[in-house]
């Protein structure tokens, strides 16, 4: 590209979200790497993947929403339930592969109950979503009796936590990352979803049958969430029904600096990608370089508070 030649090009590609997102990784990379050596390292960047990996899987699970025009603020709650399940279930005496299947799909049944309703009752998917995080909630608390559930038998699957040298849960959500990416790029369903998050209306004037589609959608969540939710006691070798709460902020918070909409019906995979790498990025900085645990909660909240102004503000451009 002849820069001299094509201004308008190179302001257009400096424009894109993904190449702003790349260079703003790249210059966090170098300047925290240049006042504490230790970031760049390669234990560092292992310990990073692991981190984010769950909320990674959780930011997925978010964006497939979104980009269908929807939203869920019961992410948090629906991964402390299936946890507590799964956990229970061990306890009883279940082979782990049968309680993780289990409850691998009861979250894709809590997901499916989320569509269901959102798209029967044409209900704002906040509103409902809000009202199942306290039903999953409160299920949870039932479950766990309001205590921290430990394994009262060893367990083999959930306590191998590596795969050649690196944390079976950065696996799992490389693997989400790139199912999810091909499904929305290359499958018929996927641009479905495209379709809805764009303009409802107009897909269900095309053909769309909308009630089925959301409930699938939130289907797939429910399934995405639920295996997050299995990395979440891989890492941790115990469930309570709490231990999700956070989960929900950082999935939306990932998604939208990703460029996902929160309007639905724009924003990739590979963008959302970006954005879990960069929050996790400034994560890490800041706990190399000694930054409280609160201060960060403070910077991770205006971080989504600019991210979404910016998205709104980008939206309204392109569409003047």
């Amino acid at each position: 590209m002849n820069i001299r030649k094509n201004p308008a090009k190179v302001f257009q590609f400096l424009k894109k979200q993904t190449t702003f997102l790349i260079i703003i990784i790249l210059l966090l990379c170098i300047i925290v790497g240049v006042i504490n050596k230790r970031f760049l390292s390669v234990q560092n960047f292992t310990n990073l993947f692991k981190q984010i990996s769950v909320t990674g899987i959780c930011s997925i699970a978010m964006a497939l929403v979104l980009i269908s025009g929807g939203f869920d603020l019961s992410i948090g709650s629906l991964l402390s339930l299936v946890a507590c399940v799964i956990s229970t279930l061990i306890n009883l005496g279940f082979p782990e592969i049968v309680a993780i299947i289990i409850g691998i799909l009861g979250g894709g049944m809590c997901g499916a109950l989320n569509g269901i309703i959102i798209a029967k009752s044409r209900c704002a998917p906040v509103i409902i979503t809000l009202g199942t995080m306290g039903v999953f909630k409160g299920a949870a608390l039932l479950i766990a009796g309001g205590n921290i559930i430990n394994f009262k038998v060893p367990v083999s699957i959930l306590t191998r936590t590596e795969i050649i040298g690196a944390p079976t849960i950065v696996f799992v959500f490389l693997i989400v990352v790139i199912i999810i990416y091909l499904f929305l790029k290359s499958t018929v369903f996927g641009k479905r979803i495209y379709a809805i998050g764009g303009n409802e209306e107009a897909a269900y004037l095309a053909g769309v049958n909308i009630v089925i589609s959301k409930t699938i959608i939130y289907m797939i969540a429910g399934f995405i969430i639920s295996l997050a939710s299995v990395s979440l006691i891989m890492r941790l070798g115990s469930a309570s029904a709490v231990m999700g709460d956070s989960y929900t902020l950082n999935a939306v918070a990932s998604a939208v600096i990703g460029g996902i909409a929160i309007s639905g019906g724009k924003g990739t995979i590979g963008g959302c990608f970006l954005g879990i790498m960069l929050l996790g990025i400034i994560s890490n900085g800041m706990n190399i370089l000694g930054v409280t645990a609160y201060l960060q909660e403070i910077i991770l909240g205006s971080i989504v508070v600019i991210a979404a102004v910016m998205s709104q503000i980008g939206n309204r451009t392109q569409k003047n």
